[in-house]
């Protein structure tokens, strides 16, 4: 068994994808010949319990972790009370008013200089006061063991500073895994001179990197053109079979078609709208009774009601808030269809939402609204799991095939899912990884 040093920052966090990789990349590689050692960070409001059986035989070293933000509040607040007592000390002979006025206006230009202070303090990231206890605990279990390699996983980009000094200094092969791009991720907007020593800190860091990989294939395209010479894997995240081996499916009370969404709606940038329209024009076109049609939201619920009420169906639909993952797990296994919802936006084309995971394990229809073309949508293709569409008329289509199977199947759905779900299971993730560390 070959032992691997494991440098996370997202590991313990119990529903974070972030934690969901490395924890099952972790329980799994020993299968493969390789036994992880994890470093990350110890949180004192995270409950690691969970972990106690999950990961019994796997050594997690939780080091000492600062934030930045704390760091520096820490700092302004032993300068203020230092302040306040060079003031007590002096003669109050004054009756000067000191009070703020609440009600003045931010200041534009305090404004930029707040965020021009974050393009410069958190370079390259908030977490960068953990590279000393990081560095300092892996370099420990280095000196101690005999480590065959190491996997670094971003964010935070500090991760990788650790594992490419660590890997400078005592010759260890290295894996730098990028959940998301480091630089042309686009969601990240720095300004230009951030970007500029971005783009310098990326070539340097990956400089010596043994491999890279990334988590869908367009992300691995774009990687390609920041580090050609580079060997660079897509390895996508999956799902833990174990997790949903005893989710029980609880008998409906009504018959109606049970479409749920579980999940954040961001203010609107996931849109069910096509969806309720083309309930809305079914049921007036009479091709579906839109009263055999049940619609649960479960998570925030932003103005759903609304949209509703514009298409007419706010009568079919439930709002039922934040409930436990392990609840939705059940409300999910017990639905007809699974709908997933992403942001209708070119920047979503390289992304796979890691929900897509989640309904492959349960094994129902899926309809998924979004960016018409990309990776969510090959992948739904490719698996056979349900349909991917951004327009109206391919919405109306898809769920009137579905209504009918399930109106003339006795009030059921057949699952459609073929072989290629296998492939996306968490097990299988990690023997793509053992095959890359296996050949470093």
């Amino acid at each position: 068994m070959k032992n691997l040093l494991l440098v996370s920052f997202y590991f313990n966090q119990k529903n974070e994808i972030a934690s969901k990789r490395l924890r099952s990349l972790s329980r799994h590689l020993p299968k493969y010949g390789w036994n992880p050692i994890v470093i990350t960070p110890h949180f004192d409001n995270i409950d690691t319990s969970f972990n106690k059986t999950e990961l019994k035989d796997i050594e997690i070293i939780e080091t000492d972790y600062v934030d930045m933000l704390d760091k520096y509040k820490s700092l302004l607040n032993f300068n203020k009370s230092k302040k306040i007592n060079n003031n007590s000390s002096k003669s109050n002979n004054t009756n000067n008013n000191t009070n703020t006025p609440t009600n003045v206006k931010p200041n534009p230009i305090i404004q930029k200089g707040i965020h021009l202070a974050g393009e410069i303090f958190a370079y390259p990231d908030g977490m960068k006061y953990w590279y000393k206890p990081g560095f300092k605990a892996s370099e420990k279990i280095i000196k101690e063991r005999k480590i065959e390699a190491i996997l670094s996983s971003s964010w935070p980009i500090s991760c990788h500073s650790i594992a490419k000094d660590l890997s400078e200094k005592y010759n260890i092969p290295w894996i730098g895994d990028l959940r998301d791009l480091w630089n042309k991720n686009p969601y990240v907007n720095h300004n230009f001179i951030r970007r500029h020593f971005e783009y310098k800190l990326e070539h340097k860091t990956f400089k010596n990197v043994s491999a890279l990989t990334v988590t869908t294939p367009l992300t691995k395209e774009i990687l390609s053109t920041i580090h050609p010479d580079k060997k660079i894997y897509t390895i996508e995240n999956g799902y833990e079979k174990s997790e949903f081996e005893n989710i029980e499916n609880v008998k409906k009370t009504e018959v109606k078609l049970n479409i749920t969404y579980a999940g954040k709606l961001y203010e609107g940038k996931r849109d069910p709208q096509i969806l309720f329209e083309a309930i809305e024009n079914l049921s007036n076109n009479n091709l579906i009774d839109k009263n055999k049609i049940e619609l649960n939201f479960y998570g925030d619920s932003g103005n759903i009601l609304e949209i509703g009420e514009k298409y007419n169906i706010k009568d079919i639909i439930n709002v039922h808030g934040f409930i436990d993952h392990t609840e939705v797990l059940i409300k999910e296994k017990s639905s007809d269809i699974l709908l997933l919802i992403s942001w209708n936006n070119p920047n979503e084309r390289i992304f796979i939402p890691g929900k897509v995971f989640e309904y492959m394990a349960l094994k129902k229809p899926v309809i998924s609204i979004g960016y018409k073309e990309g990776c969510l949508k090959d992948i739904i293709d490719k698996t056979n799991i349900g349909f991917h569409t951004d327009n109206l008329k391919e919405c109306m289509e898809g769920l009137l095939k579905y209504y009918n199977e399930f109106i003339e199947n006795d009030y059921k759905l057949n699952y459609y899912g073929n072989e290629e779900v296998n492939n996306y299971t968490t097990e299988n993730m990690a023997f793509k990884f053992a095959k890359i560390l296996d050949g470093l």
